[in-house]
C-alpha cells in the first residue's frame, strides 16, 4: 500500500478533485494543489506515526552478527522502540540483554524483531503496514479528521475521528475463534 493511495481516497472523501487529479497525473497542478497535497502528506505521517505508537506496533525483523557479544542499534535498518524477539541461527529464542546503545549476546548472527516508528514517507513510498493489518479506508479517514481540524471544520472532523476509530477498534478487536461443536450423550 502507497501513501498515495491513501491521500488520494482521503481527497475523494474531503471532495478535493484538484488533488486527486493530480495524484491520477491528470490535467496540471497548481501551486495551490502542491500546497494541498503537501500538507496531506505531512497529516498522513502525523496519522501513521499515532498509529504505530498507540494501536498497531509495526514490526520489522532482520539478521545481524555479534561481535563483542554486542549488537548496536545503529546497526539495525529502522530505529528501534522496542526489541520483542532475538533468536539464534537455528530458530531458537535467545538470551539478551538491553543496554542504551546495543544488544548484548554471544557472538554470532541474529534475527532480530523489533517495534519501530517510521520515518516520515514521501507521496510515492510503500507503507509498513500491510493491508491485512490495517486497511486503507482507515488510514484515509484518519487522514480527513486531521485535515478537517487544520480547517476548522471540527463537527466534521469529529465524525471522521469516529470512523477512524471504529475501524482501528475493528483491526484491534479479536479473531473469531471456532469452538469444537458439543456432543450430546
Amino acid at each position: 500500500m502507497k501513501l498515495k493511495d491513501i491521500v488520494r481516497n482521503a481527497a475523494i472523501y474531503l471532495g478535493l478533485d484538484s488533488v486527486k487529479n493530480y495524484i491520477d497525473n491528470v490535467g496540471t497542478a497548481t501551486a495551490e494543489t502542491l500546497k494541498e497535497v503537501d500538507l496531506l502528506t505531512n497529516l498522513s505521517n502525523l496519522v501513521i506515526g499515532e498509529l504505530a505508537s498507540a494501536y498497531v506496533p509495526m514490526l520489522y525483523s532482520e539478521t545481524e552478527t555479534a561481535e563483542n557479544g554486542k549488537i548496536y542499534f545503529s546497526a539495525l535498518s529502522k530505529d528501534p522502540v522496542k526489541i520483542t524477539a532475538v533468536k539464534d541461527g537455528y530458530g531458537n529464542n535467545a538470551d539478551f540483554k538491553i543496554f542504551p546503545e546495543y544488544i548484548a549476546v554471544k557472538d554470532g548472527s541474529y534475527e532480530i524483531t523489533y517495534r519501530y516508528i517510521p520515518s516520515n514517507y514521501n507521496l510515492t513510498d510503500d507503507l509498513g503496514y500491510k493491508q491485512k493489518d490495517v486497511p486503507a479506508p482507515a488510514f484515509s479517514y484518519g487522514l480527513c479528521a486531521e485535515y478537517c481540524i487544520t480547517h476548522c471544520r471540527f463537527e466534521e472532523a469529529v465524525a471522521w475521528r469516529k470512523r477512524y476509530v471504529a475501524a482501528i477498534e475493528k483491526v484491534l478487536a479479536p479473531k473469531n475463534r471456532v469452538m469444537k461443536g458439543r456432543e450430546f450423550i
